[in-house]
């Protein structure tokens, strides 16, 4: 089986998109897309788009592990490139559909780099919260974008806490489907920093979704929006429009299109 892959990543948070015109949703089991997704054995990706699913730009979201993901504010940026790239969108203003959730989405270039803006709209889900693991404190903040999030807010982060911490706190018990985590610390009056532990892909660049959990956390500890959300892979603006919700901006870049060729994919079936 042959598959045609465009890779793209944003901030460094990269995403495997298979095209739904060419490629059934069928053919994308759980060890298809790990295979994919593998950086040693595959193309490499934080995870995998598959799209659109319908006439409305449905897209759905797949870890790299192959199991779904309710949600990617970073998969729903490079799902709009895609569909600018392959003209099935015509018009620099359009909706993509994701986990039932219609997103508007704005293409615009500046500076060479292709941007994307999306409106995430309000957080389902918004209280602070207190859990114990191996006998410490944790307070944080509980979101939700259709995906859990858990925003603690620290005077220092760095990614050897977060791998130490991140795993556990992704599996407490509170959190019955998991969560992804973010360990924030503001660094100005208009600019916070964060890491990211991403539930079934671990230690992650950058997200969307991760930015605009931080953010409305930040909002309410008194930083300014448009808020510039430092993350390893770099920096994503969040703004709150009263009307419309969260935005997040922030550029998408293509890395390549390619051919999986049969023999990837056909070790899976022999067992190799």
């Amino acid at each position: 089986m042959t598959m045609s892959v465009v890779k793209y990543h944003a901030l460094g948070n990269d995403y495997l998109v298979v095209d739904s015109r060419y490629v059934g949703v069928d053919s994308l089991t759980p060890p298809v897309i790990a295979r994919l997704c593998d950086r040693h054995h595959g193309f490499g990706g934080d995870g995998l788009l598959w799209g659109p699913a319908d006439s409305h730009n449905t897209v759905r979201i797949f870890n790299s592990d192959g199991s779904w993901a309710e949600n990617s504010g970073n998969g729903t940026h490079i799902f709009a490139r895609y569909l600018w790239d392959t003209h099935q969108a015509d018009r620099e203003s359009f909706t993509v559909w994701a986990h039932g959730i219609p997103v508007s989405v704005t293409i615009s270039a500046m500076d060479g780099s292709i941007m994307v803006d999306a409106n995430l709209g309000e957080p389902q889900q918004h209280e602070p919260l207190t859990i114990m693991v191996n006998q410490q404190s944790w307070q944080g903040t509980r979101l939700s974008w259709g995906n859990p999030h858990f925003v603690i807010t620290r005077d220092h982060v760095s990614r050897d806490i977060l791998d130490q911490w991140g795993p556990l706190l992704e599996k407490h018990p509170t959190f019955p489907q998991r969560t992804n985590v973010q360990f924030m610390n503001i660094v100005g009056p208009d600019t916070i920093r964060i890491e990211i532990w991403e539930r079934d892909s671990g230690y992650t660049l950058s997200s969307g979704n991760s930015a605009a959990a931080a953010a409305a956390v930040a909002w309410q500890l008194g930083v300014q929006a448009p808020t510039r959300v430092m993350m390893p892979g770099g920096i994503l603006w969040v703004r709150h429009d009263p009307n419309t919700g969260v935005w997040i901006r922030g550029p998408v870049v293509r890395v390549f299109t390619g051919v999986c060729d049969p023999e990837c994919l056909g070790v899976l079936e022999t067992g190799l």
